[in-house]
């Protein structure tokens, strides 16, 4: 832990110089059109860099940089407030004074679909729901960078508050932009899309990627949204006005988000709204439940939740969570009652073939019973009812551990298109099996291709409807509604999320027509972390630009981790893991990357002392997980009985926690469970019982103080002698 300290200040002094001399040997702005500025991104007011300002308004606060930004903050006191928002104001103050911003140019504001909507007052988004408590940890912040009213493109304040007395916070996390000499030139408000200009753009982010054929034409454009554009992700540009706006080919696969000069249309940065993978959804229905495509396992019935009900010419309804619908009626005429896969939250769309309706004829009250794919003969069929219950599965799994994520808990209709052939592409193929087609922030739909369509390698797909294909595309959206960056963490993640709901590293099991065992990608991998290349075997766990392959990474960290959760927390390890992996994509850098921080903001998600020095609760798992595939992790992963006793029994509860007699010899048992009580009895004198070194009383009565946890948990010790039938009991 020291080492790493003291790595760290000389990590930090490092990056200041080097920041102070990069100002100092700047490159000369003299030349920057007057709708920009003359100053270096690096420096704030009186050409004092910002990382020396922050560090002034956040004395002993740990500062991460990339590129020359201070975009991590993160110590013990930051801010305390009597409410949440207090604390996460003071931060937004600090940082604005930092940045020399004025605060009123940082707005709160929450996602919605299509973007960022800028509130009166903040509305903090929960993060690490308990479902025993019905509390969240903490509570998410954010602010958006404006100047003269007008957005600053990807400039966001993020301010992660714990939820509980003196509302510390926890960290912050900073993409704002250093403008505050920008003045916004008087100038028209309406601009124009430079269609040739975008063309050329979308073409030449396609040519990066050798899969996909850039665009003939761009034939649909959104309304330009005027912006201040000074960078994405890492990079510091002198401030421009500029217009971003979205264009997308009605003659093939592609979607792209341009931000261009206000002024000459110059397109100044460019990005892919197409999500891909090589990829896989009382009414019930016929669903294919195991990890493997449709043609490989049977179906078998489930309730289909949210899914429409409707008299014909009378009421209109949805499904309960396990598929029971009640539905008002006048009188006991017989009624014709309507059946379909149209849900509440979800739609499903077609391609081929209609999507089935069934109806039954029935006199109040009743019941009728609907099996949707009753037959179950028919590929397009089998498809509509296994893409309804799994994107209904893996939104309820979000929703169970995330309940306030943005967008999503109150979004309907949400359209799964099924069933795409060649038609689909106007002549050309579905070479990409599936993909998620995002149109902004928390809008987007997924598409799935019927058997016999060719991928770009020459394979031929199965049906993509089954199991982990459906949640790696709705993953994206997860992503997308979190505001998160996709690349190849969204890839990662998408895998993540596939192979935790299935319960399988293998992902995409069955995908090639008539082949049962071959699978896309395993996340039981060795992949390496690499800082430069993403791995270090870019062949078999792929690159920076093999983005599905660099994934594997992440995924391979994350099987892990629920390997070594499963054996320390055998009832509850999904219970940890899913909080950890959903909130992190609200919670994170932004550039996409699959690098240190990953590592580091999990580890402060975890953490429930906001003392990242001392362990987080399962620091030992997460370190363990991430070590294995190259990375070094920031804090001690001792155990709590390091030091104090050797091959300790490790134990976990649900409820409370009885030891059974501990008969007569030395006892070294552990846990990194949460403990808010115990006792214990029987003990005859001289033996005794400890917790992490410290000797109890054992009375029978309820310990009045615990000591504290010690490398994430507490280490129970006892000395040899009798009653054989001496306990203890945590809870």
């Amino acid at each position: 832990m020291s080492l790493f300290q003291t790595l760290f200040r000389r990590i930090g002094l490092l990056l200041l110089f080097a920041a102070v001399l990069s100002v100092a040997c700047g490159e000369d702005l003299k030349g920057v059109r007057d709708t920009g500025t003359r100053r270096s991104a690096l420096r704030s007011s009186g050409d004092v860099p910002v990382v020396t300002s922050l560090r002034r308004e956040f004395p002993g606060a740990r500062l991460k940089m990339r590129n020359r930004r201070v975009n991590f903050i993160d110590g013990a006191h930051l801010a305390l407030g009597d409410t949440p928002e207090q604390s996460a104001e003071a931060v937004k103050a600090s940082v604005a004074r930092a940045f020399n911003i004025n605060p009123n140019d940082l707005v709160p504001q929450r996602l919605v679909e299509g973007g960022r909507m800028v509130l009166k007052q903040p509305e903090p988004t929960g993060l690490m729901y308990n479902h025993k408590t019905e509390t969240f940890k903490f509570w998410l912040y954010r602010y958006g960078q404006q100047v003269a009213g007008i957005p600053v493109h990807k400039a966001e304040l993020k301010v992660l508050v714990w939820n509980k007395p003196g509302y510390p916070v926890a960290s912050a996390i900073s993409s704002l932009r250093n403008i505050s000499r920008f003045v916004v030139p008087a100038t028209q408000r309406s601009f124009k899309v430079n269609r040739d200009n975008s063309l050329r753009a979308a073409q030449s982010d396609v040519s990066k990627n050798n899969n996909r054929i850039g665009p003939a034409s761009l034939d649909v454009f959104s309304e330009p949204e005027l912006v201040v554009f000074a960078g994405s992700e890492d990079d510091d540009v002198p401030p421009r006005l500029a217009i971003r706006y979205t264009g997308e080919t009605t003659r093939g696969l592609g979607r792209w988000q341009f931000v261009a000069d206000a002024a000459n249309g110059e397109i100044l940065n460019t990005e892919d709204r197409i999500y891909f993978t090589n990829v896989w959804g009382r009414v019930m229905g016929n669903v294919t439940l195991e990890p493997v495509a449709a043609d490989c396992a049977p179906q078998y019935p489930v309730p289909l939740p949210f899914a429409e009900v409707s008299i014909d010419g009378g009421a209109e309804g949805f499904t309960g969570p396990n598929g029971f619908y009640f539905l008002n009626n006048p009188n006991s005429t017989p009624v014709n009652v309507v059946s379909t896969l149209d849900g509440k939250f979800i739609d499903i769309n077609y391609w081929v073939h209609d999507v089935e309706t069934l109806t039954s004829t029935v006199t109040p009250p009743g019941p009728a019973f609907f099996l949707q794919n009753q037959a179950d003969d028919n590929e397009y069929v089998i498809a509509q009812a296994n893409a309804y219950y799994h994107v209904n599965l893996v939104r309820n799994t979000l929703l169970h551990y995330s309940p306030d994520y943005p967008i999503i808990p109150t979004q309907e209709d949400f359209e799964v298109l099924v069933n795409a052939d060649e038609t689909y592409m106007d002549g050309g193929a579905c070479p990409a099996g599936a993909w998620y087609e995002g149109h902004g922030i928390g809008i987007g739909y997924i598409v799935l291709c019927a058997s016999g369509s060719k991928s770009w390698g020459g394979d031929v797909w199965v049906n993509t409807a089954f199991g982990t294909i459906i949640y790696h595309e709705y993953a994206h959206h997860i992503l997308g509604s979190g505001d998160s960056m996709q690349n190849e963490f969204g890839e990662g993640f998408a895998d993540a999320v596939a192979i935790l709901i299935a319960g399988d590293p293998g992902y995409g099991r069955g995908y090639l027509l008539g082949d049962c065992s071959s699978v896309m990608r395993n996340a039981d991998n060795n992949c390496q972390y690499d800082p430069v290349n993403c791995t270090t075997d870019p062949i078999a766990c792929g690159d920076h630009e093999d983005l599905h392959g660099c994934g594997k990474l992440f995924s391979g960290i994350i099987w892990d981790l629920r390997e070594a959760l499963m054996a320390s927390h055998p009832t509850d390890y999904l219970d940890i893991l899913y909080p950890l992996l959903f909130d992190y994509a609200q919670y994170n850098e932004g550039t996409g990357a699959i690098d240190e921080y990953v590592l580091t903001f999990m580890l402060e998600l975890d953490d429930d002392d906001n003392n990242l020095d001392n362990g987080t609760p399962h620091s030992a798992e997460i370190c363990k997980a991430f070590e294995a595939h190259g990375f070094e992790c920031p804090i001690s992963s001792a155990r709590p009985c390091d030091g104090i006793c050797a091959n300790p029994v490790v134990f976990n509860w649900s409820a409370s926690y009885q030891s059974q007699d501990l008969q007569t010899g030395e006892v070294c048992r552990e846990t990194t469970q949460d403990v808010t009580g115990g006792n214990c009895g029987n003990m005859l004198a001289p033996r005794t019982l400890s917790v992490n070194g410290t000797v109890m009383t054992c009375d029978y009565q309820e310990w009045r103080n615990l000591p504290p946890k010690r490398n994430g948990g507490y280490c129970i010790t006892t000395t040899s002698g009798d009653y054989p039938y001496a306990f203890f009991t945590f809870w």
